[in-house]
């Protein structure tokens, strides 16, 4: 694939963010608001992106701002081998409305075998199914956001929220009240793990018995009790 943003048509028929350093191709299937927004942070992460989807007007907003954009039937395993399929490292199924074409996508993805697929669900049965038809994480926007909104709603300094697993997540949080105090205070009061701190739009290295300025912002990780005791206390 080449660098430059452009336009084919092919066929009418979450300061908590992983980062690859090695530039990867993937692509995107989909290119409603979930879609494109992937679509361009990955490209804006210095990745090349393929946008895929059948309605030329999503396919024309995005041709500019991404690697390339397709106009095409991603469910149709003659389009996938047109652009090379397997050249990409992993691909996003980010089609919302039709419940069929994200299945029927992701089982071509699969068949073709992409090393690794993330895939949209807008209920936890489609969550299970896209599991089953070979999806390796499926993912859940409505469910996460309304998480994270009332996590931020509880406690007003919160910044970013990531939850690894059922018992386990990850915070980014403005110091607050903690101003003054040091990391070892944080750990001993939160009962969470100080990961680091983000300072001046960087993450800097700080002693456990350094004080904390008013602009820090924490990154803690640990149980999810602890970060709900959190939000209470602060």
């Amino acid at each position: 694939m080449s660098s430059g943003p452009g336009c084919l048509v092919a066929y009418d028929s979450s300061i908590i963010t992983e980062v690859l350093v090695m530039k990867q191709q993937y692509l995107v299937a989909g290119l409603g608001r979930f879609g494109s927004s992937v679509a361009r942070t990955l490209y804006g992460l210095g990745h090349e992106v393929l946008g895929i989807d059948l309605n030329e007007r999503l396919c024309e907003d995005l041709k500019t701002e991404i690697t390339h954009v397709v106009q095409g039937d991603a469910t149709d395993l003659d389009v996938l081998r047109a652009i090379d399929i397997e050249q990409f490292e992993a691909a996003v199924v980010a089609i919302g409305t039709h419940f069929e074409a994200s299945v029927l996508t992701t089982l071509r993805l699969k068949q073709v075998r992409v090393p690794y697929i993330l895939a949209k669900a807008v209920s936890w049965e489609q969550v299970q199914v896209l599991q089953l038809t070979g999806a390796h994480r499926v993912i859940f926007p409505e469910e996460e956001a309304g998480e994270h909104a009332a996590y931020r709603l509880l406690n007003r300094h919160l910044v970013d929220y990531l939850r690894l697993d059922a018992t386990v997540s990850v915070v980014a949080i403005e110091v607050g009240s903690w101003v003054g105090t040091n990391l070892a205070d944080v750990e001993r009061q939160s009962g969470l793990t100080a990961l680091g701190v983000f300072r001046a739009g960087r993450m800097v290295a700080v002693a456990d018995s350094d004080p904390l300025a008013p602009q820090d912002k924490l990154v803690l990780a640990g149980h999810n009790s602890a970060l709900q005791a959190l939000t209470r206390m602060r």
